[in-house]
């Protein structure tokens, strides 16, 4: 019987072409459910202060997973991107309330205002359910069926685009933090952090041991 004794490092003990294969293997198994469920419970807090009441997510992002409702398989194929279900209305005060949650997020505030002022013109009566179609998850899936009070029965509907474009962008939004968040945490100083942090072992080439 022969026994084969395989010499373990250090992540700071590898060389430069080492730490890059540690540093894959770790984005690899890297677990991004965490902080994926939190954002979008938060999308859903703020989508809530808008009026738009949100019963599925659908998000396409990286690794092909499935948690709660929630699909992503890629940052960079065709089809990425965020979309939703549920239904939208006016809410009063809409705009401060976001103001107030984000203070800082410009595109939000955006949103917001976007949705005051389409509803500020028809007396702020428009609503919509909106649904998700096709085999992608991505903004342009979504689907939006409008409605207004019976005496606006014959106005124009030329609402319809608008509002639609500030839900899908408030999708792109979503999608957006999701990948800012993802790529933030997969950057070489924080996986580098990470590896140091759990003291992983590799072998001399970069391969978890």
């Amino acid at each position: 019987m022969r026994e084969i004794t395989i010499k373990l490092y250090q992540y700071d003990e590898l060389t430069d072409d080492a730490k890059e294969k540690a540093r894959q293997w770790y984005r690899t198994h890297f677990d991004f459910s965490f902080e994926q469920e939190a954002i979008i419970e938060d999308a859903k807090e703020i989508a809530a202060l808008m009026g738009l009441n949100i019963d599925k997510v659908y998000y396409s992002g990286l690794m092909g997973l499935n948690i709660d409702k929630v699909y992503y398989s890629g940052f960079w194929s065709q089809g990425d991107g965020a979309s939703f279900t549920g239904h939208y209305k006016y809410r009063k005060g809409a705009l401060k309330a976001v103001k107030d949650y984000a203070p800082l997020d410009k595109e939000l505030h955006r949103i917001a205002q976007e949705l005051q002022n389409i509803q500020s013109k028809y007396f702020y009566k428009i609503s919509c359910d909106i649904t998700q179609s096709g085999n992608y998850q991505h903004e342009n899936t979504m689907r939006f069926d409008f409605r207004l009070n019976w005496e606006y029965l014959y106005t124009t509907m030329a609402f319809e685009a608008d509002i639609s474009e500030a839900l899908r962008d408030f999708a792109r939004w979503i999608y957006n933090t999701l990948k800012n968040a993802y790529e933030t945490q997969t950057e070489d100083e924080e996986v580098e952090e990470s590896i140091r942090a759990n003291e992983y072992e590799f072998t001399e080439n970069g391969e978890r041991a």
